[in-house]
């Protein structure tokens, strides 16, 4: 408390400013913390990585491009913007058919 009396010199109030730097410090890494879950859980443990929500995606997307072409592959290029060789690569990919089932 001296310390920052001292720092803070004619100042009326003291300020975070005024506390020695290793507790500044301290008190800012403490509130940087990852927030916890509404449910105390850990947030990271709640949330699935990206790469599983983009495949997800992708794999909905293909299924409803296929059943909206009838199988065409031309005509599911052509609306997908994929090249023949991509489209083939990732339907292979989510083991999906041109007749739209999965080949699990």
């Amino acid at each position: 408390m001296e310390w920052a009396i001292t720092v803070a010199r004619q100042e009326p109030t003291l300020f975070p400013k005024h506390l020695p730097t290793e507790i500044r410090v301290k008190i800012a890494r403490s509130s940087v913390k990852a927030p916890a879950h509404a449910g105390g859980e850990d947030l990271a443990l709640t949330l699935r990585p990206i790469e599983s929500h983009r495949d997800q995606m992708e794999s909905q997307y293909l299924h409803e491009l296929v059943a909206a072409t009838k199988g065409d592959i031309k005509a599911a290029c052509r609306i997908s913007g994929l090249s023949r060789s991509r489209l083939y690569a990732l339907l292979k990919k989510h083991k999906i058919g041109m007749s739209g089932k999965s080949s699990n």
